[in-house]
């Protein structure tokens, strides 16, 4: 796991982030917990809280306009990976290291896919070092960790089993 002092105090909770899934960007529901967050950006097609550790991808607008536009996949970063800190809230057993620690305590990933062909494969073996994502299933949602080369984990990102 990342040191304590390279994790920020927990502001925004791993369910309060996955309960936004499919909830408008302008919702009273999202607003109330972004807020938590500190400082938050809010670009074209993501909502970026770099002191809290993660980014939301907002889906199309259902009326045209952006505060409609709901919140798709969640992604959770490790400390200084793309300006963020580290999330400080993640759920059990994930964790922030390296890919082999992680498949020890993971089960079987449902895919994966590698930095050599970006193409899917099930699943790569634990010393492979072009494997960049894999990906698994907690009931309706689909949890992923994307590696750096060498397997480091980079971030985590959460979003709805139906989207690919």
């Amino acid at each position: 796991p990342a040191p304590p002092s390279k994790c920020i105090i927990r502001k925004v909770g791993y369910d309060e982030l996955v309960a936004l899934l499919g909830k408008p960007v302008g919702g009273d529901e999202a607003k109330a917990v972004l807020a938590k967050a500190g400082k938050v950006t809010y670009g074209k097609y993501h909502v970026q809280a770099y002191d809290a550790g993660f980014d939301i991808a907002m889906g199309a607008p259902t009326d045209g306009k952006t505060a409609s536009r709901p919140l798709t996949v969640i992604f959770l970063y490790a400390d200084g990976v793309s300006r963020h800190k580290a999330f400080a809230d993640l759920p059990k057993p994930y964790l922030w290291g390296t890919r082999a620690q992680l498949l020890k305590v993971m089960p079987e990933p449902a895919r994966g896919f590698t930095h050599a062909a970006g193409k899917k494969v099930k699943p790569l073996p634990l010393d492979d070092s072009e494997v960049y994502r894999e990906e698994w299933r907690q009931g309706k949602l689909r949890l992923w960790a994307a590696y750096a080369r060498g397997g480091r984990i980079e971030h985590y990102g959460v979003s709805s089993w139906a989207r690919t």
